[in-house]
């Protein structure tokens, strides 16, 4: 959603300019008001507002909604202009919230697999009936050792999708949006291919991390920033 309204930025600005202006008029016309009551109000007949004070009691509210509104899209156009150190390497694009999505995954695997991995290795030296003192060293041990695989792992996914689209370039093809396209099977087998592979391979070198990358909190919350949402444009009035 943030970054469909960062795709519309542009336009929404420009709209809310345009209408700004044509409620500043508006206000500016109707006049700031006398304040004075007529002889209805005076006597008691007539309490409360009169219509005329009613109508430009709304335009100068609509006039600070736009104006606040504008201010928001206009702080939100500074803030997309920040950039990190991972964009152009991972190839990321969108708000910064989804930009910096990837130090997330990072870190919060990484914690999440040193708490895992700590508890496992205290639990099974523990159960091999150590010393108190051997459960702490193989804890720690385990817990780092997870931690470390959690962050490749996450890292490594991350970046397969840039190194996917640069292989492809460099063998001069395009990515598969078809099953029914020619060679999708054998371009879909092997992308599986290497995810298994890679997967196998970091799993076996660090034990436990499968998890804590699995229910990583992260990235259920934030989408991957490699995914494009189909979205239709928007219909002009």
């Amino acid at each position: 959603l943030l970054d469909r309204f960062g795709e519309q930025r542009e336009a929404l600005l420009s709209t809310a300019t345009e209408l700004e202006a044509r409620l500043g008029r508006e206000v500016r016309a109707a006049g700031a008001g006398s304040g004075r009551k007529n002889l209805w109000q005076a006597t008691g007949v007539l309490r409360g507002e009169t219509e005329v004070e009613v109508a430009r009691r709304e335009q100068r509210e609509q006039l600070a909604a736009v104006q606040s509104a504008r201010q928001i899209l206009q702080a939100g156009a500074m803030q997309s202009t920040i950039r990190t150190p991972l964009d152009e390497p991972l190839g990321l694009r969108g708000t910064l919230l989804e930009r910096v999505a990837p130090l997330m995954h990072v870190a919060s695997a990484a914690a999440l697999g040193f708490v895992y991995g700590a508890g496992r290795g205290y639990l099974r030296g523990y159960w091999q009936d150590v010393t108190p003192s051997v459960c702490r060293e193989l804890s720690s041990a385990v817990g780092r050792r997870t931690a470390v695989g959690a962050a490749l792992l996450v890292v490594a996914f991350e970046m397969l999708p840039r190194a996917k689209a640069e292989a492809l370039k460099a063998l001069g093809r395009e990515e598969v949006t078809d099953f029914k396209a020619a060679g999708a099977l054998e371009q879909l087998a092997a992308s599986d291919g290497v995810y298994v592979f890679l997967l196998a391979a970091l799993n076996f070198a660090f034990p436990y991390i499968l998890l804590p990358v699995a229910i990583n909190p992260t990235q259920l919350l934030v989408p991957p920033s490699s995914h494009e949402f189909p979205h239709k444009p928007t219909s002009t009035p």
